[in-house]
């Protein structure tokens, strides 16, 4: 479980780190404006990668049948951190149409990909308390009888 945690909080630091990157229109100041786009494309994918491994490794961790409560509340912290960072860069963007062109379709599917997951991880969240109330009642039933 140990392992769990340590993967899903590396994996949280890992995305925290590329959406630091990839939602700011202006993350390197030393890239010319005409490869801007095709940076922020890049960075954005990166984003994206890193996010569904998270997500691969919450599954895993459910397929396993683990309880992954406390990283999943830092998961649902970190969603929310994301989705902010993501609505802030959607309103920085002064470009023009065609500058954003490149990245539009990932940018799309970033924040789909992030709404759909957060949902995902609080209705896990949900589950997962409840399945820790039937098993605590469970215990407790067997030791009254």
């Amino acid at each position: 479980m140990l392992l769990g945690v340590f993967g899903c909080l590396l994996a949280t630091s890992f995305c925290d780190k590329a959406a630091s990157l990839a939602f700011r229109s202006d993350f390197v100041p030393k890239i010319s404006a005409a490869d801007r786009p095709a940076q922020t494309h890049d960075k954005l994918q990166d984003f994206v990668d890193i996010y569904d491994e998270l997500n691969d490794n919450i599954d895993m961790y459910v397929d396993r049948k683990d309880d992954i409560r406390k990283p999943l509340k830092t998961v649902i912290e970190a969603d929310a951190e994301f989705q902010a960072k993501l609505k802030a860069f959607q309103d920085s963007l002064t470009a023009s149409k065609e500058d954003t062109k490149p990245f539009e379709f990932v940018l799309r599917n970033a924040v789909d990909d992030l709404n759909d997951s957060a949902q995902d991880h609080r209705k896990l969240l949900d589950e997962q308390e409840q399945a820790a109330k039937n098993r605590k009642k469970h215990k407790g039933d067997k030791q009254q009888q």
